[in-house]
């Protein structure tokens, strides 16, 4: 996600306004690649005692979102600690990746006021829900770039995104680019990025619903002549995946193999993997 400019229905610490005085917050990132881990360090560095406060006694956390748009993968790292580190498999991320660092209501707070608002808010307090932003730090982008064979990496070779029209068509792709283009309506789009926001597990799910379609979608246009989309980024690296299971695409393939096979084959028999998902989600939730 960006940061950009908004407006808030109550203060917020961010050096793109003056809602606060004499106070500010800000994020000290440091990323390190030791082989196929990748370790991001955050410092958070806050000064304004009340949020502080809110802080110690639980009620706020900093947070730390983390985006790959290339590869659909998302995640959120939370503490009470100004400190801390983490891993994530470099497998996950490809191209531009953005952090934004913020500080968010971890416990409803009514009444909230703050000494260092802006006189503009004197005597004023409101009410805060859980998830509301009290402080946003500035975002920090930097780009993993991997070898060729990498490259053949399904999620890499695919952007989805919000369709401004007014078409109520779920999906629709487009394929004459590097990168397969998905677009989803305004509706869908919504929920798609709620569910990749969830939790790790639920790509699956998201990949089977969304990707493996496409996939079959892709297959068949290639059926229409393969000599029209192999300058394309997305054909290389389907071709790769495609070699590491003894299969060429080339005409006779295309003739000999239906489309449905050639994209699960791709993606790792992904209907299997997404029942069994569900199957440990639904277990989960029964223990609880």
């Amino acid at each position: 996600m960006d940061i950009i400019n908004k407006l808030y229905p109550y203060p917020v610490l961010w050096k793109n306004n003056d809602d606060y005085i004499n106070s500010s917050f800000d994020c000290d990132i440091d990323i390190e690649k030791n082989f196929d881990i990748i370790t991001i360090k955050a410092k958070f560095k806050l000064r304004n005692k009340e949020i502080n406060n809110l802080i110690e006694e639980q009620k706020a956390e900093y947070l730390l979102h983390i985006e790959a748009p290339a590869t659909l993968y998302r995640l959120i790292k939370s503490s009470m600690q100004n400190e801390f580190s983490f891993d994530i498999e470099d497998g996950h991320l490809l191209g531009e990746i953005s952090l934004c660092p913020f500080i968010v209501v971890r416990e409803k707070i009514t009444d909230y006021y703050n000494s260092k608002f802006n006189t503009d808010y004197e005597g004023v307090t409101f009410n805060l829900d859980i998830g509301n932003i009290l402080a946003i730090g500035t975002q920090c982008k930097f780009s993993i770039e991997k070898d060729t064979e990498d490259l053949a990496d399904v999620p890499s070779i695919f952007i989805v995104y919000k369709r401004e029209d007014d078409d109520k068509i779920d999906m629709k792709v487009e394929i004459n680019s590097d990168k397969i283009r998905i677009g989803l309506n305004r509706d869908v789009y919504e929920n798609y990025n709620h569910a990749v926001a969830l939790q790790s597990s639920m790509l699956d799910i998201v990949n089977t619903a969304i990707i493996f379609p496409t996939l079959v979608y892709v297959f068949e246009q290639l059926r229409e002549g393969l000599e029209d989309y192999k300058d394309y980024r997305w054909f290389r690296a389907i071709e790769k995946l495609l070699n590491k299971e003894s299969i060429y695409l080339n005409t006779e393939t295309m003739d000999s193999i239906i489309s449905i096979d050639l994209a699960q084959k791709i993606m790792h028999m992904p209907i299997a993997k997404t029942l069994l998902t569900i199957k440990n989600i639904d277990a989960n939730i029964e223990d609880e």
